[in-house]
């Protein structure tokens, strides 16, 4: 273990909370050069994907050997980043202002950090990526509307639906004929959590309600508060994050676990002066990460 004395101090706390939920974690602090408040596993893979969302570079953290590689790509912004299902490739925003108006482009990058393609270049259009439904087969929303595209130039994957919102409306799509709606709810959709492995998807409605979804059987159940969900592999359960704020800054942030069976919450962290946020999940199920605010420190939960 390489902790400071802080977090040694609430490690045993933190242990006992995840082991009442039958889940045991072995939390360990990372040291990087630099700071990083977002880490997401990268699917099929047991490296990390690392950025401040600062428009200007990201990392992949191989936490085994303790080795980075540097995306060290111009505007890039991360916020949005999806990987495809068998962790080789990233849809990435570029993001730069012109004449101070926001212009996007959306490209195509490699494991190792290496641009394979501008898919769309700079412009004043609306670009969000939404997924991948196989390994070459990606999608993305251009002013509201779907679009897909083939890295390979073959017809269209559909190995994993695509699962999209646009305002208060949620979208499926798992075949070559439109999209079908899955529902309508009162306020806009954000931060809409999928897997690779699972039909449970999870995601905020504007105010801080998460929900969980079940694309197979079309159930949903509200979580409560939280924001920036993450699904187990299994689709047993959510982590996300409960923060506070006093109007000006965050004061305190602690991350919750849902289980799916009993639709019950328990709170996994519960540290003094350390505010803990945006957690992912491994794409094995061993591995938990958290950040710390603002110092963007590392934490990785090996679960025992």
């Amino acid at each position: 273990m390489n902790m400071n004395s802080f977090f040694k101090i609430n490690l045993f706390f933190i242990v006992s909370l995840f082991s009442q939920t039958n889940i045991v974690v072995e939390w360990e602090e990372i040291e990087l050069n630099l700071p990083h408040l977002r880490s997401e596993w990268i699917p099929n893979h047991t490296e990390l994907f690392l950025s401040n969302d600062n428009q200007s570079s990201c990392f992949i953290f191989d936490p085994l050997p303790g080795e980075t590689t540097l995306f060290n790509i111009p505007y890039l912004n991360a916020f949005n980043a999806k990987w495809s299902p068998n962790g080789k490739f990233v849809l990435i925003l570029k993001t730069k202002y012109n004449q101070k108006r926001r212009m996007n482009s959306l490209i195509l990058v490699d494991q190792n950090g290496v641009v394979l393609n501008t898919i769309i270049d700079f412009t004043i259009k609306k670009i969000l990526p939404v997924g991948w439904s196989g390994n070459n087969s990606l999608h993305y929303l251009l002013d509201n509307k779907l679009k897909s595209y083939s890295t390979e130039n073959k017809n269209l994957e559909w190995n994993h639906p695509i699962v999209y919102a646009i305002g208060n409306t949620l979208f499926k799509k798992d075949n070559p004929t439109s999209s079908v709606i899955l529902k309508e709810f009162s306020s806009d959709i954000l931060n809409l959590s999928t897997s690779y492995s699972t039909n449970l998807i999870a995601f905020e409605i504007y105010g801080g309600s998460l929900f969980s979804f079940d694309l197979l059987t079309g159930k949903y159940q509200g979580i409560g508060v939280g924001n920036a969900p993450s699904i187990s592999p299994s689709g047993d359960y959510i982590l996300f994050m409960r923060l506070k704020d006093n109007g000006y800054e965050l004061t305190d942030g602690d991350i919750f676990k849902w289980d799916k069976n009993s639709d019950s919450i328990s709170q996994l962290t519960n540290t003094d002066n350390q505010i803990e946020m945006n957690p992912s999940i491994s794409s094995d199920g061993q591995f938990i990460s958290i950040t710390i605010y603002p110092q963007g420190e590392l934490i990785i939960g090996t679960i025992q």
